[in-house]
């Protein structure tokens, strides 16, 4: 992939540097906040268990505590995803 990056034209590279990419950190932060409104899954685009986690309270804390690591790691590979697909 680092190499696919390096050999990269300026066309793609310019489409890549655009790409709409979550932070982990802000997903984190967000997550120890109000993870219990589902803000953190709002800002991953999880719609619709964003408006469960929020109806359910976080699931009573349970899946808040859950999703602060679930989530960390699904920003991180969706990212991957993204750019893996700009490249295609």
């Amino acid at each position: 992939m680092q190499e696919k990056l390096y050999n990269l034209d300026d066309k793609k590279t310019s489409y890549i540097t655009m790409l709409n990419l979550k932070s982990p950190i802000m997903r984190l932060i967000l997550g120890l906040f109000l993870g219990g409104l589902g803000v953190d899954r709002f800002y991953k685009g999880d719609i619709g268990l964003s408006i469960l986690k929020l109806l359910t309270l976080g699931g009573l804390a349970i899946w808040t505590i859950i999703d602060l690591f679930l989530v960390f790691k699904g920003i991180k590979k969706d990212n991957l995803q993204k750019v893996q697909q700009a490249l295609l």
